[in-house]
C-alpha cells in the first residue's frame, strides 16, 4: 500500500521541499515589496481552527489503535471493525495521516510569511526537515512511532488553539513542547539501545538528530528573546 500513496518515496518529498521553499521565497519577495497579503492574518487565523481540529483526529486516531482502543472497541462492532481497518498494514493509515500532516504543516509558513512574519532558524528548519522525521520514522522504521507521534498531535492542539486565540492554554506550551521532544529522543535511545538493538537503527537515528535539533534550536531561540527583552527593557 505504501508504494501506491502519494508523497512516501524520499524523491516526492525532496520534490515537496523545494516546491514549498519556491512558494516560500516568492510570498517573501512579494511581502517585501508590497507589504503583507490582505487578509491573511484571517486566513491564518483559519488555518489555526483547523489545525486544531487535525490535531484531534490524529491523536484520537494514534490512541485508537493504541492497547486502550481496545476497551472503546469493545463496545460496539462498528468501532471493532473500525479499529481492525485503521490497524490493518501495521497501522498504515494513521501513519501515512500522520506523515501527510506535515505536509499541510507548510501552510504555517506560507500564511505567517504573507502576514508580515519573519521566519526564524527554528521555525523554518522544523517546517522544512519534519516531512522527512516522518519518512525514515513513521512511514518506514515505525516501530514504536506512536509515543513521540501521539505526544506531538496532543502539543499542536495545544499549541493551534493558543494561536487561534485561546490564550489561557499558553501556560501548558512549555511543558508539552518541551516533554514531546525529550520523551521522544529517549524513547528512541531506549528503543536502539535496549529494545531492538541493532533494528531499525537509520529510521530511529535519524529521528534522535532531528529532535535533538528542534529542542537545541528551540532553546536558543528562547534564550535570544529572553535576551532582547532584557536589553529592551534596559
Amino acid at each position: 500500500m505504501i508504494t501506491e500513496a502519494r508523497l512516501t518515496t524520499f524523491y516526492e518529498v525532496f520534490l515537496s521541499t523545494i516546491f514549498f521553499t519556491s512558494i516560500w521565497v516568492l510570498i517573501s519577495y512579494q511581502v517585501h515589496r508590497n507589504g503583507k497579503i490582505p487578509r491573511a492574518s484571517t486566513v491564518l487565523n483559519i488555518h489555526a481552527c483547523t489545525q486544531v481540529m487535525l490535531a484531534i483526529i490524529l491523536l484520537s486516531s494514534i490512541m485508537f489503535i493504541s492497547p486502550w482502543g481496545d476497551i472503546l472497541a469493545e463496545s460496539s462492532e462498528s468501532l471493532h471493525l473500525l479499529r481492525l481497518h485503521l490497524k490493518s498494514n501495521e497501522d498504515f493509515i494513521p501513519r501515512y495521516l500522520y506523515h501527510i500532516s506535515k505536509f499541510y504543516e507548510y501552510l504555517d509558513i506560507i500564511f505567517f510569511v504573507a502576514d508580515g512574519g519573519d521566519v526564524d532558524l527554528h521555525f523554518g528548519f522544523h517546517h522544512l526537515t519534519t516531512p522527512y522525521l516522518t519518512y525514515f520514522r513513521v512511514l518506514n522504521d515505525h516501530r514504536g512511532w506512536e509515543v513521540f507521534a501521539a505526544l506531538n498531535a496532543f502539543h499542536h492542539a495545544i499549541m493551534y488553539s493558543f494561536f487561534a486565540g485561546a490564550k489561557s492554554v499558553h501556560v501548558a506550551l512549555p511543558f508539552t513542547r518541551n516533554i514531546q521532544l525529550v520523551v521522544g529522543i529517549l524513547w528512541d535511545i531506549w528503543l536502539m539501545i535496549y529494545r531492538d538493538p541493532g533494528v531499525n537503527i537509520m529510521g530511529r537515528g535519524i529521528a534522535i538528530f532531528l529532535l535533538t535539533s528542534y529542542l537545541i534550536l528551540m532553546t536558543r531561540e528562547i534564550r535570544m528573546k529572553r535576551s532582547a527583552e532584557k536589553t529592551k527593557a534596559g
